[in-house]
């Protein structure tokens, strides 16, 4: 376990603007990549496979299954990608500010 900040969340793909049939339950499936202050998961590379596993907010409001752990070797900052489903009853942005 490790207790880390998010720096950066990104919303690359989301099912919220498609209209929902009612035979679906009425969630969000959202597609993220997030970038923290510090990380135990390893980043793919130099043969090694990434690390998958799971980002839980301390507010317990959002988990992310995360399944690729990416570093910029450039500047060492690691990108954590993965997906997001939320309860139609949560905002979007709220738990993702702009």
């Amino acid at each position: 376990e490790t207790d880390a900040k998010v720096i950066l969340c990104k919303v690359i793909q989301s099912n919220q603007d498609e209209p929902l049939s009612s035979d679906v339950d009425d969630t969000k499936h959202l597609r993220v990549e997030l970038q923290l202050d510090r990380t135990s998961m390893h980043p793919q590379g130099g043969g090694q496979p990434t690390d998958i596993g799971m980002i839980t907010s301390d507010t317990e409001t959002y988990t992310a299954n995360i399944d690729k752990v990416t570093i910029d070797r450039a500047c060492g900052i690691v990108t954590h990608s993965g997906s997001v489903t939320l309860n139609s009853s949560a905002a979007t942005d709220e738990i993702f500010p702009s």
